[in-house]
């Protein structure tokens, strides 16, 4: 997901909420990676500016903070869920809206918490867009029988150009062959379906009776189960023919298959964003014959080598991860070590992009499913890092490389 621009997050209810502590047991839950503060269940809906949390039992994960500033009926997130709605955070803390995954407030770099739900009592109600006559009801998933299909609902503003929708379509077809969504996310959704918006960033949003104040691009929502993936693409991008207008859609696109994949885990950062800004060079390369990461224009920052720990959170490399290069760098580079071990550029990349990504699904513990996947620990492989030197040229992908080959396991 892009640094620059955001979803603000709104929600249309302000419901009392009454927070009971239920365990102080480390459990385990999708995406979290430092240890569990314990449980909390939340017994009326709410939200966080605007960001819905429903009833139900939470995971709550503390980093750089004691769990006891977090916890109990006195605690931070308490007091948080007791605020009116869409009121401000108490200043330093802020929410972490280009975190992916699991809800993150931080009050300072390496400083503040997660949390995650791990059951749900009820849903809650949402803001939706409207709904068309005669429409079909939308059949919900069952955990006994398989998903329905996924798909995607395109939502094109006539502000764009007739060729970057002709593109975008073509493009969409061919990450549907490459990269099909399994219908798994529907068991995160509550439709299964997600709704693209894309207009010219030289229009005022004009779907800002559904997604108020979306601008960027990004995979937004209200809550985990009601997402949309947003893509304002700036008028530059048309005016100067910037290749990004078309890599973005594969940027976004790819982190709605982490989603499916790893039943939203998504950590540790540098893998997410790295493995998006990875496919999407690939991408630009095999089908227009260029990437960014050729042009001189990826910055990898030297912390990557000396303290690559801070590139698993997005709250303690924001600002040195521009444009995700250095996220994309490390991953770049543990496909070099893989191929080190004879193992084939695509089969390494297949490892990388999807074989850890459905890892995370079945152990939640990343650094677990590091170890499952590469038979080699974080720790050894930041370093091994450390041999590399922070330079994008060191670890660039073939230029034949075909991502039909990386996810098909050859």
């Amino acid at each position: 997901m892009r640094l620059k621009g955001r979803t603000a997050r709104v929600i249309l209810l302000s419901l009392a909420l009454t927070l009971i502590p239920i365990s102080t047991n480390s459990t385990i839950a999708a995406g979290p990676q430092t240890p569990s503060c314990g449980n909390f269940k939340v017994t009326k809906n709410s939200s966080i500016v605007g960001i819905e949390f429903r009833k139900g039992s939470y995971q709550v994960n503390a980093f750089g903070i004691s769990c006891k500033k977090v916890m109990g009926s006195k605690g931070l997130f308490a007091k948080f869920l007791k605020l009116k709605n869409n009121k401000s955070l108490p200043k330093p803390w802020r929410y972490l809206a280009d975190a992916v995954g699991a809800p993150k407030f931080s009050s300072g770099p390496g400083v503040g918490f997660r949390v995650e739900q791990i059951t749900s009592v009820t849903r809650s109600p949402t803001v939706e867009p409207p709904a068309r006559a005669n429409a079909t009801p939308t059949p919900k998933p069952n955990p006994a029988q398989p998903p329905p299909k996924f798909s995607f609902k395109f939502n094109l503003d006539k502000s764009l150009p007739e060729d970057w929708i002709a593109e975008f379509k073509i493009i969409m077809k061919n990450l549907g062959e490459i990269i099909p969504i399994s219908g798994e996310i529907n068991r995160i959704l509550k439709e299964p379906f997600m709704n693209i918006y894309a207009w010219n960033g030289n229009t005022k949003n004009p779907f800002r009776d559904v997604i108020p104040n979306a601008s960027g691009s990004s995979i937004s929502g209200n809550s985990p189960s009601n997402r949309w993936m947003v893509l304002e693409i700036p008028s530059d991008e048309f005016r100067y023919n910037y290749l990004h207008r078309y890599s973005v859609i594969v940027h976004e696109t790819f982190h709605v298959y982490q989603i499916s994949l790893s039943k939203d885990n998504m950590q540790p950062k540098w893998f997410s964003e790295g493995g998006a800004k990875a496919i999407e060079e690939m991408y630009t390369q095999q089908y227009y014959g260029r990437s960014d990461f050729r042009s001189g224009s990826t910055e990898v920052s030297a912390s990557v080598i000396s303290n690559p720990g801070l590139f698993e959170e997005y709250e303690t490399s924001q600002q040195i991860d521009m444009n995700y290069g250095s996220s994309a760098f490390m991953v770049l580079a543990l496909a070099k070590e893989l191929q080190k071990q004879g193992i084939s550029e695509a089969r390494a990349f297949g490892m990388i992009l999807k074989d850890f990504t459905l890892e995370k699904s079945k152990e939640s513990d990343w650094h677990k499913a590091f170890t499952n996947i590469f038979k080699m620990t974080v720790s050894d492989f930041y370093q091994r890092l450390s041999k590399y030197p922070a330079d994008i040229n060191q670890v660039l992908p073939g230029t034949t490389l075909r991502l039909q080959d990386v996810f098909a396991g050859k």
